[in-house]
């Protein structure tokens, strides 16, 4: 930008609006925001609404949300939807979704299917969710399908699945995957495994990993680990490690690590790298099978791996001991745990505090 700078700077012709935008752009997107206020500021031919829309984009993209309004405030020229959906962003960004409700009520021209979306994901992200399908059903144009995915998104996540389907099955564009894997995290997380498979094999688009893990993440979360290995066995597209480590911690809470480690050794045989979730879940399974020992070699292999054990992996393999009621594995693994200098924390000592009084009440009982 230095050179730019001096380039412009040195030109032998009065520079015109365009050769100004073009130069606010670069110092905005460069962070150069009080080079580009001083070049705004002095410009010697009027400013059009793309200087407009590019000063306030730099601006709100900094956080400087109060020189953006005052900016947007003191236009000589009439905002355009651009202008408009760049400081509605902005302010979203940033929380002010009283202002941006404000801006977005004053547009003095008609919002376009990005302002809309932009409002949207934000309200929906606040969990405003009676706002959200106000202006969804308000709306002046035709919803994309990134305003029906954003829309689901926020139903799904403030656990409105029925208004969610309602809108999936309404939907008047097609769903990509993107709407078809938000809808399935959705009845994912709210266990509601029947009717995530049927959306699942009734849709119109390829899946993705991500559709994959996450079905494959809520069929095993409820228990249904036959039908995800089905699913995993039928994927039309290659498994990632994310895939692969759901799997795998699936296996391993049902007493299936042996055959998690036979998962682990394809898909690092396929170049996939593990990481200490997929490790841990292993870990973790070996210990609540009772087969510490196993547990431990794992442990101490981590080194050679370049991964380094954390408190969440020890108390977790802790937790999976105690609520398998292997007290004396866990002290004796809390033990080991201090043999190679890892400070207990809070949480290993709440693990065993809470199963020695579950098991003091057991025996009053």
């Amino acid at each position: 930008m230095d050179k730019a700078l001096e380039v412009f700077q040195g030109m032998k012709v009065a520079p015109d609006v365009v050769a100004y935008n073009t130069l606010l752009k670069g110092l905005c997107d460069s962070r150069k925001l009080d080079k580009a206020l001083e070049v705004f500021d002095r410009m010697k031919v009027a400013s059009n609404v793309v200087t407009y829309s590019t000063l306030p984009k730099g601006l709100c993209d900094s956080g400087k949300l109060d020189k953006a309004l005052e900016v947007f405030q003191g236009m000589k020229v009439a905002p355009d939807v651009v202008t408009y959906s760049t400081l509605l962003k902005g302010l979203c960004d940033s929380g002010k979704m009283n202002k941006a409700l404000e801006v977005f009520q004053g547009m003095k021209v008609a919002p376009n299917v990005v302002t809309y979306n932009t409002l949207l994901k934000w309200v929906c992200d606040s969990g405003k969710l009676d706002k959200a399908l106000e202006v969804f059903d308000q709306m002046k144009v035709a919803p994309d399908v990134v305003t029906y995915s954003t829309l689901l998104k926020g139903l799904c996540d403030s656990g409105k699945l029925d208004k969610a389907l309602v809108v999936f099955q309404g939907m008047k564009v097609a769903p990509d995957v993107v709407t078809y894997s938000t809808l399935l995290k959705g009845l994912c997380d709210s266990g509601k495994m029947d009717k995530a498979l049927e959306v699942f094999q009734g849709m119109k688009v390829a899946p993705d990993v991500v559709t994959y893990s996450t079905l494959l993440k809520g069929l095993c979360d409820s228990g249904k680990l036959d039908k995800a290995l089905e699913v995993f066995q039928g994927m039309k597209v290659a498994p990632d490690e994310v895939t692969y480590s759901i799997v795998i911690d699936g296996l391993s809470k049902v007493g299936k690590t042996e055959q998690g480690r036979e998962f682990l050794a394809e898909m690092q045989d396929k170049g996939l790298k593990p990481d200490i979730v997929t490790y841990t879940s292993l870990v973790i399974g070996l210990a609540r099978e009772g087969n510490l020992d196993e547990a431990i070699d794992l442990l101490e292999g981590f080194k050679s791996l370049g991964i380094t054990p954390d408190m969440i992996t020890f108390n977790a393999v802790m937790s999976g001991l105690c609520k398998t009621r292997q007290t004396d594995r866990a002290i004796d693994f809390l033990g080991y745990m201090v043999s190679k200098g890892w400070k207990p924390d809070e949480k290993s000592f709440e693990i065993l505090i809470n199963v020695f009084m579950t098991e003091d009440l057991a025996k009053d009982a």
